[in-house]
């Protein structure tokens, strides 16, 4: 289970840093 839970933490912290991403790109588009 510890295994699994290492693999997880830092996949949702990768995950929300690439919505963050998208958002700040979607904002900076002109249109």
């Amino acid at each position: 289970m510890g295994s699994t839970s290492d693999i997880w933490v830092p996949l949702g912290v990768i995950s929300v840093g690439l919505s963050l991403a998208l958002i700040q790109w979607r904002l900076s588009e002109p249109y």
